[in-house]
């Protein structure tokens, strides 16, 4: 049902081999290019007691820990969207945006400032508030750090109002969050779907008793379960200066509401049954659901479950705005209809079509009588992606990427013009006409966030911020780019109408705005905005220049797989055929992008769009490259111990170690060559997970071990001790490679025995004999021991170990045996000898503790008030 799978053993199943991996090739609908199109938490249920069970690793939201990084962005063979790796993004940097004095712009930006001659004056670097009551009154301006002194006056904003609204659309529903944490601006707020209800409606309580919960199996599973009452809903459309309008999915997208009227039925009341029962309509929604997602319209019990939720919602509203004077509803659902068809005094309709599917035209198609709030999901849709790359979050139905540049410059009274600025959804261009009509009035436009990959707070803020600022700005101002209206007008990439100059000017006035004042805003006031991942080019010298979309951005490199961070301010010497690991950060470093790996030069590095930061006199940790990179620079150094190339690379980033324990004793194996002629065997398995063979053989794998290795027993490996701990295996005359997807395993003996999982010493690490290079195998890269060790199962040395193993069980015993709880109160640790009290012996109070003359403290050590203070003792109190 809906997106829920299973797969199951068939009758020829024969169990898992021990420490084995089984691969089921599956054949999928469409097509994948980011990775999370996987979703986490797969479970199992077993028949035999019904019992349920999440599978450990991917209970997470880290998509590496269970899906394997994806090699390709490419949906089809006409594909054309150019991947976002660090050289093409350090290249599409350049050319969009630069780093320009922005302290006096105001996001987004008002049609005229009014300063009064009395106006009040706040205290915040390089910012310019709108009044009080307008920014939601002192605990906002507490929080962005603003005093009732400065030298910055009170701006009275006057909007210029191309779009009335300019809203923000969230799902609550697909993925719950926190209860109330995604209300920030919110038009509508959709609290229906398939997948729950999350409004109390009196009368229909079935709704969120039943509606608010998703199960497995009858078991609750997955997500916690929240549902706003009826007073919560109330205060929440009226406690924000936005306008909050309750969305409820219907006829489609309506199973929360169906079951929950179902389990009514059930109950012996089906006044507001939504399905015929005797209905056998076969059918599959985009979700995969069935029949049982649709309220059947025409079923008279429908219209009375609606006539009840609008009676009950509209009493919500009452005390507030007297009830229901709008209906706003997506466009499909009204096509074809008039404003005059219905009885509330405005009708508007959340226009979605997508621009290269018709949407310029079919925009000219909706009734003069219905107002129109764009919400292009190519431009608007910020559940998709920010770039073409397989790491990022997100769906893709109508655009690969939804980049903050492209919200930007996106058109709305002037759909065709789009088509010079931006390509399809598979990256190709559009050639878009102006339709020969009047242009249509257009109200407002809105953001929309769905939630399908979206199961936490920190991912909900991170897909809707900053790109929120990029919506405000176009529905409230409208540039001097923007082009009229004009019938029969043909755009595309060649028609060169829109003033591109003008509109880079524009972007990077509000880039460096954002960058270098707006999302300190954001992250005072706890939002945990995205943090763009930074571009990155090193030229064959090994010059590494970097920058990021977002001017004043702090960018981090790392010359040691991520082991040390410096600080990158301008272009320095790596070392020629080296890489780099880049991150952002945020400005107070509690933010961190994704980190990216810089292997190559950017392409068309000529095309930047001015001088860096660095030519400007600006920050040292702005983000922006020199043209000429190689000037000024000295030699630079490498932080840890050796180099990193891709060789070594290429193998370690490939593989996973697992150590399994064998054996201590009864194993079979000669033990003359250990000491005592004692020794034990474990396997090292080494699962090799590209889907690429690996031929080369002039590697070796090194580790610390703190017994002897005394043989390997494989044809294809050897040991070698090198000094100390240090040990290698490296492959054998015979290797023949590591085949796509496969397991090696390894048997080692040992001198010894082993008894504790630490006996394995971590950071196992490759190097290449081609080039000397060196990188960690990054599983083995942790204190987590069962990160790389398999647990153990034994802990006995030789047979003759009578050592009791510590179980639960076994230490509860000892326990008993061992200790009981008495007074301690006036037990000194360690005893001492005697105790003197004198009779002008100072008091401190200190629970449970008697400590000796204060006389005696004070020659202890000139630091004692201090350590009293640690242990919260006081001058005053009844402990002599």
């Amino acid at each position: 049902m809906g997106d829920l799978t299973l797969i199951k053993p068939k009758s020829t199943f024969q169990g898992f081999e021990s420490m084995s991996r089984v691969r089921i090739p599956l054949v999928l609908e469409y097509w994948s290019v980011q990775e999370t199109d996987n979703m986490p938490r797969w479970f199992v249920v077993d028949d035999r007691d019904g019992s349920t069970a999440v599978i450990p690793n991917t209970d997470t939201e880290t998509m590496h820990d269970f899906v394997m990084p994806y090699a390709s962005t490419l949906k089809t063979a006409d594909d054309n969207n150019i991947p976002m790796t660090a050289a093409s993004r350090f290249t599409l940097n350049l050319k969009t945006v630069k780093e320009v004095d922005a302290s006096t712009r105001i996001v987004p930006t008002p049609y005229k400032t009014i300063i009064d001659d009395n106006a009040q004056t706040f205290s915040i670097n390089g910012v310019t508030l709108t009044n009080q009551q307008l920014l939601g009154g002192i605990d906002l301006l507490s929080k962005l750090g603003v005093s009732t002194s400065g030298d910055h006056p009170i701006t009275f904003i006057t909007v210029d109002l191309p779009a009335e609204i300019a809203g923000f659309a969230e799902s609550y529903i697909l993925n719950v969050t926190a209860e109330g944490t995604n209300i920030t601006a919110a038009d509508p707020a959709a609290l229906t779907n398939d997948e729950g209800w999350r409004l109390e409606i009196p009368g229909l309580e079935e709704l969120t008793t039943v509606g608010s919960n998703r199960c497995q199996r009858g078991k609750l599973h997955i997500d916690s379960t929240w549902q706003w009452t009826e007073r919560r809903g109330t205060s929440v459309l009226h406690a924000r200066n936005v306008k909050v309008i309750p969305e409820f999915n219907m006829p489609a997208h309506a199973r929360a509401a169906v079951m929950s009227m179902e389990a009514r039925a059930k109950k012996g009341d089906d006044t507001y049954r939504l399905t015929d029962p005797n209905d056998e309509t076969y059918l599959l929604t985009v979700q995969f659901y069935d029949r049982t997602s649709i309220i059947n319209p025409c079923l008279d019990s429908s219209a009375l479950f609606v006539e009840k939720l609008v009676q009950e919602v509209k009493l919500m509203h009452d005390d507030a705005d007297n009830g229901i004077g709008e209906m706003i509803a997506w466009h499909d659902g009204l096509r074809g209809t008039t404003a005059a068809e219905y009885q509330t005094s405005s009708v508007a309709i959340n226009f979605w079509d997508t621009l290269f599917w018709g949407g310029v035209d079919s925009l000219t198609s909706i009734d003069p009588g219905m107002d129109i709030i764009l919400a292009s999901p190519d431009y608007l849709y910020f559940d998709f992606p920010y770039e073409v790359n397989a790491e990022e979050r997100g769906y893709y139905w109508a655009a690969r990427f939804v980049s903050l540049y492209k919200s930007f410059t996106y058109a709305p009274e002037n759909l065709a013009q789009n088509a010079e600025t931006s390509t399809d959804r598979d990256g190709n261009e559009m050639n878009l006409v102006t339709p020969q009509v009047s242009a249509p009035a257009i109200r407002g436009m809105q953001g929309q966030t769905w939630s399908e990959t979206i199961r936490t707070d920190e991912q909900y803020f991170e897909m809707a911020f900053p790109r929120a600022l990029a919506v405000a700005e176009r529905a409230w101002h409208r540039a001097s780019w923007e082009l009229d209206w004009s019938p029969g007008v043909a755009y595309n990439m060649t028609t060169g109408l829109v003033p591109m100059d003008e509109l880079a000017e524009d972007y990077s006035g509000f880039a460096s705005a954002l960058g270098c004042r707006e999302i300190i805003k954001l992250s005072k006031l706890g939002i945990s905005y995205r943090v763009p991942p930074p571009g990155g080019s090193i030229d064959p010298s090994g010059i590494l220049s970097a920058n990021s979309e977002l001017p004043c951005t702090i960018i981090m490199y790392s010359t040691d797989q991520g082991g040390t961070w410096s600080y990158y301010s301008t272009p320095v010497n790596i070392g020629a055929g080296q890489i780099a690991h880049l991150k952002s950060v945020s400005d107070d470093g509690t933010l961190e992008s994704r980190v990216v790996v810089v292997d190559e030069e950017c392409i068309d590095c000529d095309s930047s769009v001015g001088p860096s930061a660095g030519d400007s006199g600006s920050s040292d940790q702005n983000s922006q490259s020199t043209n000429n990179p190689s000037e000024g620079l000295e030699e630079g150094t490498q932080s840890g111990g050796g180099t990193t190339s891709n060789f070594a690379l290429e193998l370690a980033s490939s593989v996973r170690i697992m150590i399994q324990m064998g054996d201590n004793f009864d194993h079979g194996v000669d033990c003359s060559l250990g000491d005592w002629g004692l020794c034990y065997t474990k396997t090292v398995m080494i699962d090799y997970l590209s889907d690429t063979e690996y031929l080369n053989n002039e590697f070796k794998i090194y580790f610390s071990s703190i017994h002897r290795v005394l043989a390997v027993d494989h044809p294809d490996f050897v040991h070698e001790h090198i000094t100390g701990d240090l040990t290698l295996i490296k492959p054998a005359d015979t290797f023949q490679g590591f085949k796509p997807m496969t397991r090696v395993n390894v048997p080692l003996v040992l001198e010894y025995w082993s008894v504790q999982e630490t006996d394995n010493m971590p950071r196992w690490f490759v190097v290449d004999d081609r080039d000397g290079s060196t990188a960690v195998i990054p599983n083995t890269d942790t204190e987590e021991m069962h990160n790389f060790v398999v647990p153990y199962t034994s802990t006995l040395k030789t047979a003759s170990d009578n050592s009791i193993p510590m179980t639960a069980a076994s230490r509860f015993t000892l326990n008993l045996k061992t200790v009981k709880e008495v007074d301690a109160s006036t037990r000194i640790i360690p005893t001492p000898y005697k105790t003197i009290i004198d009779k002008n012996a100072n008091i401190f109070n200190i629970e449970g503790v008697t400590l000796i003359n204060f006389t005696i403290l004070d020659v202890l050590s000139a630091g004692i008030a201090d350590f009293m203070s640690m242990l919260g003792i006081k001058l005053t109190g009844n402990h002599p």
